[in-house]
């Protein structure tokens, strides 16, 4: 009988659910988003964390944001997931954009978003792993429509941040 391969395999899985709302007024800086951070301790250092994010958006109309996951290693400070995206000097590390055209009531509409990440940390530590937006200029929301004022045409989604261990 042939040996079977030992790696490949779930190991644990965590997840984040956020049913809520957030709107970001603040322009031209990263924000967390409340409610969407996940802890994760890996069982080997050479085990892999698959990152998988789901969200809808939506914002003001020709609002243009980005966002990104973030991730700490036992309480140091919070990062960019090395090797997850090169960047040229000058721009911003976003994992997945986010925009809202002028398009009639572009704001009653949301708009998905999504991230896949296969990260390598080499630790036994404490993993954790948050979403952090950022936006140029007008709102966005996160979780709901811009406009919500009611139920015909106003839609809420959650967010979800899956973090999975798979053993290498």
């Amino acid at each position: 009988f042939a040996t079977l391969p030992t790696g490949g395999k779930v190991l644990q899985m965590v997840q984040a659910v956020k049913t809520d709302h957030q709107i970001f007024s603040t322009n031209n800086t990263f924000l967390d988003v409340t409610g969407v951070t996940a802890t994760i301790t890996p069982s080997s250092s050479s085990s892999k964390i698959l990152v998988e994010l789901s969200l809808s958006f939506s914002g003001a109309i020709n609002a243009y944001a980005g966002g990104k996951i973030v991730f700490n290693d036992n309480g140091g400070s919070f990062g960019d997931m090395s090797g997850s995206m090169p960047v040229n000097s000058g721009y911003r590390l976003v994992h997945f954009g986010l925009g809202v055209s002028n398009a009639t009531n572009e704001n009653y509409r949301v708009k998905p978003a999504s991230f896949h990440f296969l990260h390598s940390p080499s630790s036994t530590n404490a993993l954790i792993y948050k979403l952090q937006t950022w936006h140029q200029s007008d709102d966005i929301v996160i979780g709901r429509s811009y406009t919500y004022n009611d139920a015909n045409s106003s839609m809420a989604t959650p967010v979800i941040l899956t973090l999975t261990e798979i053993g290498a």
